[in-house]
């Protein structure tokens, strides 16, 4: 198994959801792992240590996130260290939920 594969069954698993079969090779099929409220596209730096991600990339996610009623989420590792870019807006919301519990 690839380390993309491998990273993609690996966030499947992390929301629990599932993996997105042909996601990149079929029209279609958004995202690399679902679940009920995420859509996630994972990217993976290996073997190369960069990674460069087309604005095309994030806005297909998040379009295709609204589309589905779910929270778009790119996630990207690098040097093993994994990271998320979301909508500015969506991590505003996520915020203010956080600092809503963190009061009661």
């Amino acid at each position: 198994m690839q380390e993309w594969q491998k990273l993609e069954v690996e966030t499947a698993k992390e929301i629990d959801g599932t993996v997105v079969p042909a996601s990149g090779g079929l029209p279609g099929r958004p995202g690399d792992a679902v679940s009920a409220d995420l859509l996630v596209e994972c990217k993976d730096q290996a073997p190369r240590n960069q990674i460069l991600i087309k604005g095309d990339v994030v806005e297909k996610i998040l379009d295709e996130a609204r589309r589905y009623d779910k929270l778009g989420v790119l996630k990207i590792r690098i040097k093993g260290r994994q990271v998320a870019v979301l909508d500015w807006e969506d991590f505003l919301e996520i915020l203010v939920t956080v600092r809503e519990a963190g009061e009661k």
